[in-house]
């Protein structure tokens, strides 16, 4: 094999190389995306839980009344994030 054949081959190895990085960093991220989608809505959904146990053990009318305005809000957060995610297509 002649100087210049193998310096072209080793080139396009290099090539090869990067090109195969980059698509499995990319495989990799999207892997990544999709859990954090769904770590984001149980997230939401525990939040929205520890406020429904709150008031639940609620004392007063206004704590009732706080604890139940966050649990409605950590709520439609869950509510929004799991529709936006199935929208892309991600079971959350």
């Amino acid at each position: 094999m002649e100087l210049a054949s193998y310096l072209m081959a080793s080139v396009h190895h290099v090539n090869w190389l990067r090109a195969k990085v980059t698509f499995d960093r990319a495989n990799e991220e999207e892997t990544l995306v999709q859990y954090e989608m769904k770590w984001t809505t149980r997230y939401f959904e525990y939040y929205s839980r520890r406020w429904r146990e709150r008031k639940e053990s609620a004392n007063s009318p206004g704590h009732v009344i706080y604890a139940a305005r966050q649990e409605a809000m950590w709520q439609q957060f869950a509510t929004a994030a799991r529709h936006s995610f199935n929208t892309l297509g991600v079971e959350t």
